[in-house]
């Protein structure tokens, strides 16, 4: 039933195909990452273009003529195959990285701007701290001077000398009505500083919102929370873990076609490894 679905013949050319374009993918990210290391010249993608090729080649070089080859030819194209490896990984980490920075960057931006409008937020709160309390004595002075008035509207004293109490009465509603315009001053100096409160909140809001479309940051922002590292860290060994997977793989998947198409079908092959075992 398996082979009617995917016969033996094709799965070769599925090795091969894929095997190819894990490789083209790989050397266009190495090709793109090494060139913003050395400059981004023409030339130095043409160079690194070629080393990829020639990797592809020399591997598939290697699986066919090893038998036939000189110890110092084995050597060299295998030490070349795995320097060549590396050097893509190394180019494939370089385009990560710098993708990687630049994503970051905006997110470290957009957090230091919710940092630095939340100090404001904080600064705007203290003083409608500082507004109340000064409302609240306010209050107290105005009481203190209404309850001062009634005890002078009742006292037998200055009820008997007029123009004690009247200056008295005028003393005092002065300062009944210069405490209640400072009230309401002071009120309207919290209502404008709530106004910025809300205008903070909504810029705060804007830029969770514009943080919130980076998913890739957000995804490793999440994974760093989880495991109580930092969020280069976790981008780094992330980056780690993809180069030594990438291009190793479409190199195994090469040796894999070879395999396959040099001895001709999967019952000739188990027969050669069982030959040689």
């Amino acid at each position: 039933m398996k082979d009617k679905i995917l016969p033996k013949q094709h799965f070769p050319t599925i090795i091969g195909f894929t095997s190819l374009l894990i490789a083209l993918c790989a050397a266009g990210l190495s090709v793109y990452g090494l060139m913003l290391l050395f400059g981004g010249t023409l030339y130095s993608g043409i160079m690194f273009g070629s080393a990829e090729l020639g990797k592809l080649v020399a591997t598939t070089f290697l699986y066919r003529y090893w038998k036939g080859m000189s110890k110092l030819l084995k050597t060299y194209m295998t030490t070349a195959v795995v320097v060549l490896m590396l050097v893509t990984s190394a180019g494939i980490f370089g385009f990560l990285g710098s993708a990687y920075k630049k994503s970051s960057l905006k997110f470290s931006l957009d957090q230091s701007q919710v940092q630095s409008i939340e100090e404001q937020k904080s600064y705007h709160l203290t003083t409608i701290n500082s507004l109340t309390e000064r409302i609240n004595v306010l209050n107290d002075v105005r009481k203190t001077q209404e309850n001062r008035l009634s005890a002078a509207q009742t006292n037998t004293f200055l009820a008997r000398n007029p123009i004690q109490l009247q200056q008295l009465q005028q003393q005092t509603t002065e300062a009944i009505k210069e405490a209640n315009d400072e009230i309401k001053e002071r009120n309207n100096d919290i209502k404008n500083e709530r106004d910025e409160i809300q205008k903070l909140d909504q810029q705060i809001s804007e830029l969770k919102i514009g943080s919130a479309d980076k998913k890739d940051i957000q995804t490793l922002q999440y994974v760093a929370e989880q495991l109580g590292w930092e969020l280069d860290r976790v981008a780094f060994w992330f980056m780690i873990t993809i180069i030594f997977v990438f291009d190793p793989l479409a190199i195994a998947l090469l040796l894999a076609w070879n395999s396959l198409i040099f001895h001709g079908s999967d019952d000739e092959l188990y027969s050669v490894e069982k030959k040689s075992s």
